[in-house]
């Protein structure tokens, strides 16, 4: 599957040696743009995204559910996208204790599950997702380079 969907990596203000490593482990990769956050700044000032992956616990508020090797799409409200919040929550990907155990094939499993269901959900709607916001809290245990080999994957 070709990258279709542009990520923006969000680092926080704290992790300026992550922000660093990513950046140069994607650099001259189009698709993926790293954003380091300066502090105070949160989710609406990255701006641009049309989505935002969260975890299902951290989506529960837009309706996520844990389903299992399944993302969801959900919508946010007109008044959080006027705060900048992008117009769309994905919730996703629940995986199994075994695949948990290994960090980087869960982030593989996520984010695979994830772009599809993007591709799935383009088809099908007028209001396409083209960017992905992507906290860097998800990457924070594993190598930066080893992130950057497997979304270049995908």
């Amino acid at each position: 599957m070709a990258l279709n969907t542009k990520i923006v990596v969000i680092v926080n203000y704290k992790d300026p040696s992550l922000f660093e490593a990513l950046e140069k482990a994607f650099a001259g990769f189009e698709p993926v743009v790293v954003r380091h956050l300066k502090q105070g700044e949160y989710v609406p000032c990255v701006g641009g995204l049309d989505a935002i992956w969260l975890t299902p616990p951290y989506a529960e508020k837009w309706g996520s559910k844990p389903l299992l090797h399944q993302a969801q799409i959900l919508t946010t409200s007109a008044d959080e996208q006027q705060s900048g919040m992008p117009r769309f929550i994905i919730a996703g990907v629940s995986t199994t204790a075994e695949e948990a155990k290994n960090p980087l094939l869960q982030l593989q499993l996520t984010l695979r599950t994830i772009l599809e269901e993007i591709e799935h959900f383009n088809k099908g709607n007028a209001e396409s997702i083209r960017t992905l916001g992507l906290w860097s809290y998800y990457l924070r245990n594993l190598d930066p380079a080893d992130v950057a080999s497997l979304i270049k994957k995908l």
